[in-house]
């Protein structure tokens, strides 16, 4: 059998239409494309499901309240945005303990409390005379971390409960405390927050 010698057989190969040469050359870059293309993607996807939601910059902040020197429990201390209406950060909470110590949170208890201007409230009405519980199981007076209101799912809600219970004591008649504290508009307590503190708050009224 007649074979060409090898130089002449390779050269044959050159002389492939150069119409199918462009087009096989175009379908691999397409390949190339796509695949990048998908990898770029799937990054993309990889990238939104590990991240979520920005993060929110919580500073834990704590205090203790007194009444003529005297500590006071099962009190609510809620810190309002001063101005409410342009405010970009959230109120904050917490139920005191016997001790008339806090911690203050904005999610969960005790989470902490976003930087900016705040006017305090305080109320303490006949029928919390122990600290409300959370879904979790927590008191709002409990320690900060233990399994509670964030642990279920539930502490977003709990936590806007809790807000809203402060700021319906607006009727000052119901609070045990001075009448002055029950309300943003008329209380005389204000509290800057920063990165720099103050994080302990100590409230004597």
């Amino acid at each position: 059998m007649c074979q060409l010698p090898a130089s002449l057989s390779d050269a044959g190969s050159s002389f492939a239409p150069s119409s199918k040469r462009h087009k096989l050359s175009r379908i691999s870059n397409m390949k190339r494309t796509a695949s990048t293309f998908g990898l770029a993607i799937a990054l993309l996807f990889l990238a939104a499901g590990c991240g979520g939601a920005p993060t929110v910059k919580l500073y834990k902040v704590k205090g203790k309240l007194t009444l003529k020197g005297q500590p006071v429990g099962s009190a609510t201390v809620t810190l309002h945005p001063k101005d409410r209406a342009t405010a970009k950060y959230l109120a904050a909470t917490g139920m005191t303990r016997d001790d008339g110590t806090f911690d203050l949170g904005t999610k969960i208890s005790g989470d902490g409390v976003m930087a900016g201007d705040y006017v305090i409230t305080v109320t303490k009405r006949s029928q919390q005379s122990a600290p409300a519980a959370s879904p979790g199981g927590l008191t709002m007076g409990g320690p900060p971390g233990a399994a509670g209101p964030g642990a279920g799912g539930g502490g977003d809600e709990y936590m806007k409960r809790m807000i809203n219970s402060g700021a319906k004591q607006d009727d000052a008649s119901s609070s045990e405390l001075p009448a002055i504290y029950a309300k943003p508009d008329t209380t005389d307590k204000f509290v800057t927050i920063s990165e720099s503190g103050p994080f302990e708050i100590p409230l004597d009224l």
